[in-house]
């Protein structure tokens, strides 16, 4: 129990969550023509230090090994975020009301998607994670964007009878 206290009492940045924004914001930086996905606020929400920690990681022994027998983790994060979005767009279109983001960290669909504008999405993620992306989105926007909600670890009032979408780390 006293653990659990110490890792929730301080933000400790979850480096999926950084070098998956990181490889979004190197995309953003290209031409329109030239993108997989958007995402012009992935820079802004990890801040210059996340794109700093970002390629130290990257740059690891352990990361450069398992790049020699795992596809680029570059093009997964694009392919999948394509992917995503274009599935949440696809399902917004044919009429979900609501987005499940599981394992939320630093994506920023709730604050990008132009369709999902009258759309509830909840971002689910570890509390403490959840409770620095607010203070990052206030930070960038001065205010959390509605009628979307940020959440710890769980996400409360969903209408369980209402069309939703859900995605997440690998999961749709």
């Amino acid at each position: 129990e006293g653990k659990k206290m110490k890792e929730e009492s301080a933000y400790q940045p979850d480096y999926g969550a950084i070098l998956s924004a990181r490889v979004r914001a190197f995309e953003w930086e290209k031409t329109t023509q030239e993108r997989i996905c958007e995402d012009p606020y992935a820079r802004a929400l990890i801040g210059e230090d996340g794109m700093e920690m970002g390629r130290q990681v990257e740059e690891s022994d352990h990361i450069v090994q398992l790049g020699k027998i795992v596809p680029s983790v570059r093009d997964i994060v694009l392919l999948r975020t394509r992917y995503t979005d274009e599935y949440l767009k696809r399902g917004i279109a044919e009429g979900a009301k609501q987005i499940v983001i599981l394992g939320a960290g630093f994506d920023s669909r709730a604050l990008r998607l132009k369709e999902a504008q009258t759309t509830r999405i909840f971002e689910v993620d570890r509390p403490i994670h959840m409770e620095e992306k607010k203070q990052r989105v206030r930070a960038l926007l001065g205010e959390l964007p509605p009628p979307r909600g940020l959440y710890r670890d769980r996400f409360p009032g969903g209408d369980p009878g209402g069309p939703e979408k859900e995605a997440g780390r690998g999961r749709l």
